[in-house]
């Protein structure tokens, strides 16, 4: 799915741009607050009706509709420089180098950077060059742990596991103590998105402590609730609760 949707944005592009060439570059990943380099080069010499253009895509945004940020027609211009947070690696872009470097990386420059470089006197050489950028925020937050419904034997009860900070979205998942028996494998649906854990048709069994780990590529944090047969509403708690 992922590759096709690269080839689609490729053939787009190529009509929409009129280059030669479209060089899909690896995606970047870095934390917030340091420096990315998003490289573009090409192997031409710059000569009359040279022409660099740097624009930027949010997350979700088609690759057609994205923003011009920087233009360079032998005179350079911004429209967004991050608020000087964005630069030229090498200023005038005109010897083979059309990269750009962004220091102090926020969660809001996260996203898809196209790179166009034309030439007339030399248009084999013109290209197109895509890149995403991601920029990680801390690791998730310590997430609340809370039950939904009531304990009662016979019911139906949902966990719930929230983690207030992350970036990318922490990725959820649930585990009883070692020593528990295991729940059969229809009493039970986990959503590894939202951190929710469905109990079917309760009983004994199901009584316990249930950990939920909230994780993105920078760490994980937990959350843990002990289960008995008890009623309680919507009470939320980062700690270890019973119910």
């Amino acid at each position: 799915m992922a590759y096709g949707h690269i080839v689609l944005t490729t053939c787009i592009l190529f009509q929409y741009f009129d280059v030669q060439a479209v060089v899909v570059k690896p995606s970047v990943f870095i934390r917030s607050g340091s420096s990315a380099e998003l490289t573009c080069t090409y192997d031409t010499h710059a000569s009359d009706g040279f022409t660099l253009e740097w624009r930027y895509a949010a997350p979700g945004t088609p690759a057609v509709q994205a923003k011009r940020v920087l233009f360079y027609n032998g005179k350079l211009s911004w429209v967004n420089p991050r608020e000087g947070r964005m630069a030229l690696v090498q200023n005038p872009p005109v010897s083979s180098v059309a990269s750009v470097r962004i220091i102090n990386a926020e969660i809001s420059d996260t996203g898809l950077y196209i790179c166009v470089v034309t030439n007339p006197d030399d248009w084999s050489s013109s290209l197109t060059v895509l890149g995403n950028l991601t920029v990680l925020a801390p690791p998730p937050s310590v997430p609340e742990c809370w039950l939904q419904g009531c304990f009662f034997m016979g019911n139906d009860a949902i966990l719930i596991c929230n983690s207030s900070q992350g970036h990318p979205a922490p990725i959820y998942s649930w585990h009883r103590e070692q020593n528990a028996a295991p729940l059969l494998s229809d009493s039970f649906v986990e959503d590894q998105y939202t951190g929710s854990l469905m109990l079917h048709n309760l009983s004994d069994v199901f009584a316990g402590t249930y950990t939920c780990k909230a994780s993105n590529e920078l760490g994980q944090a937990e959350c843990s609730i002990n289960l008995r047969m008890t009623c309680v509403y919507n009470t939320h708690s980062s700690k270890i609760t019973e119910y």
